[in-house]
């Protein structure tokens, strides 16, 4: 048997609790290897990496807490070394880590969305061949919600996903350091951190007893998902300062030039810092479309007026009674009137002879059940790698949720949208995996929830003019009300991806209710949107 084979057999014969333990320290990236100070930049300013290459950096960026120049370097330096056999495959390292990454998403075909390696090919081309936008160390999901609810602009590889996060990955708002609660929230992030870590260990026993290795699956496949189960559980106790990976893809100067008003403007100190180093970014390649950028005096006075047309209403948030284990889900949504007859007229109307208003005219007066057939023959023949109709864009579904924080941004991931978040706040509860339940570790994960309301209730003590600052101690596991508005067509991509088992938990769950809601309701259309198992 091979010295690899011998490794092998040697994993595989070890208890859960030395398997996890194993899985926790390989997965767990050096202090070296992260990046604590937050940075915007280019990715690959010089030129020295390959369309293909940027695409490998910004895919290992979302299943790892390692900083985005730490694996541009493990990229160059191992470039042009031979191939080396693993687990019976010849590949380089990082290639065998991209492979990670693509066959835990599955094929582009599988899910019908544009590949990562099709989102790269922007920013100036002085910096070396369109590079993208990266962001590190942002530190607060509020500024994530800012930055990632902006249309026109594409992200990629904000939740460090499959990688642990290491000792002090996190950053306290420096204006709280500065009045002197720094110190205290550190060490309430500290607690919070070792229950974390609790949480991912004992989740990876349950998950290597519970998750067997399937005929042929690699061992480093399987490892890869027993890790991504417990992650998804173990992250909802962790708050927005816990640090963050960003990719950023402006699909014009001018998209970029809007998002740099909006995010100047944002009454959050975070996302201002944001704006400020991005349009210094961007002005060195564009610096006459980049002027007039600042803040808008009307977009920064939206903020007051929210509030206090929120109050003349009597629409202020306050504590409520919650249920502890509550869960997150899909409260109402609602399709486009008359849908079925104005995605046929759509139908008829693109590259056609005939005007969309004829074609709906004309369908009026045709029976329900005729268009229906119509729209029977138009899907006929569709696979589950095939994308759908692109008239289904003038079909729009509005949904509402209350959804998990961490489920949230995994839902904004679908950029082709509206998103309106709700503020982030601990009032409505909170979810509570079941495996906890099941485990018996409930009140471990409940004690970290506690932790992350009383660094909430610190800051906002501290009186109004620190109250932007409670934001950041929300945990990932805090319900928050949530919108989305997304066309028919953009929503079979977000059912099919995010109702499948392998997704966040806490979207799984409402993307199915939405799914079956639809097909309920609108069967015509969306009884042909097939669900990824």
């Amino acid at each position: 048997m091979t010295e690899r084979g011998e490794i092998r057999t040697k994993f595989e014969d070890l208890s859960p609790k030395e398997q996890a333990k194993i899985i926790m320290k390989e997965r767990t990236p050096s202090p070296d290897e992260v990046i604590y100070t937050p940075t915007i930049e280019f990715l690959d300013p010089a030129g020295d990496l390959t369309r293909e290459e940027r695409g490998k950096v910004i895919a290992m960026g979302d299943r790892t807490a390692k900083s985005y120049r730490s694996l541009a370097k493990v990229v160059l330096t191992e470039r042009d070394k031979p191939p080396v056999e693993v687990e019976g495959e010849m590949m380089d390292a990082t290639s065998a880590f991209y492979l990670q990454y693509a066959l835990g998403a599955r094929s582009s075909e599988e899910i019908a969305h544009t590949s990562i390696l099709e989102q790269v090919n922007v920013g100036p081309k002085i910096y070396g061949g369109d590079p993208p936008i990266i962001m590190e160390g942002i530190s607060v999901l509020s500024a994530l919600r800012d930055v990632c609810s902006l249309r026109h602009l594409a992200f990629e590889a904000f939740s460090s996903r499959g990688g642990i996060f290491p000792e002090n990955y996190q950053r306290i708002p420096r204006q709280l350091e500065e009045i002197g609660v720094g110190k205290e929230l550190y060490a309430i992030n500290e607690d919070i951190y070792r229950v974390y870590l609790y949480l991912t260990e004992k989740g990876l026993e349950h998950y290597i007893r519970a998750t067997p290795r399937e005929q042929g699956e690699k061992l480093w496949k399987w490892k890869w998902r027993v890790l991504n189960l417990s992650l998804d559980d173990s992250r909802q106790v962790t708050n927005g300062t816990f640090l963050n990976h960003l990719s950023m893809h402006p699909n014009s100067a001018l998209s970029l030039r809007e998002a740099l008003v909006e995010l100047s403007s944002s009454w959050l100190p975070e996302t201002q810092e944001i704006a400020r180093d991005l349009r210094n970014l961007a002005e060195a390649g564009l610096p006459t479309l980049m002027r007039y950028t600042e803040a808008s005096p009307f977009m920064s006075s939206l903020e007051k007026k929210k509030k206090e047309i929120a109050e003349e209403l009597g629409l202020v948030s306050g504590k409520v009674e919650r249920e502890m284990k509550s869960r997150s889900k899909l409260l109402d949504a609602k399709v486009t009137l008359n849908s079925n007859r104005v995605f046929v007229a759509a139908f008829l109307a693109r590259n056609g002879e005939i005007s969309y208003l004829e074609a709906f005219d004309k369908l009026r007066g045709t029976s329900s059940e005729q268009v229906s057939a119509y729209i029977q023959r138009i899907f006929e023949g569709m696979q589950p790698y095939d994308k759908p109709p692109k008239e289904l864009e003038t079909v729009h579904v509005r949904a509402d949720f209350l959804m998990s924080l961490g489920a949230i941004y995994e839902a904004i991931r679908h950029r082709l949208a509206t998103h309106l978040v709700g503020r982030l706040t601990p009032n409505n509860g909170f979810t509570t995996p079941s495996i906890y339940v099941e485990l018996g570790i409930e009140k471990e994960y409940e004690k970290a929830i506690r932790l992350n309301e009383r660094a909430y209730s610190l800051v906002k003590s501290l009186g109004e003019e620190y109250d932007v600052f409670s934001d950041y101690f929300v945990a990932r596991a805090h319900l928050i009300p949530f919108t989305m508005r997304m066309s028919a067509y953009d929503i079979f991509h977000f059912v099919k991806l995010r109702a499948s088992k392998g997704a966040h938990p806490d979207i799984s769950s409402p993307a199915n209710e939405l799914a079956f809601l639809l097909q309920e309701t609108q069967n015509s259309i969306f009884k042909h949107l097939t669900l990824r198992r």
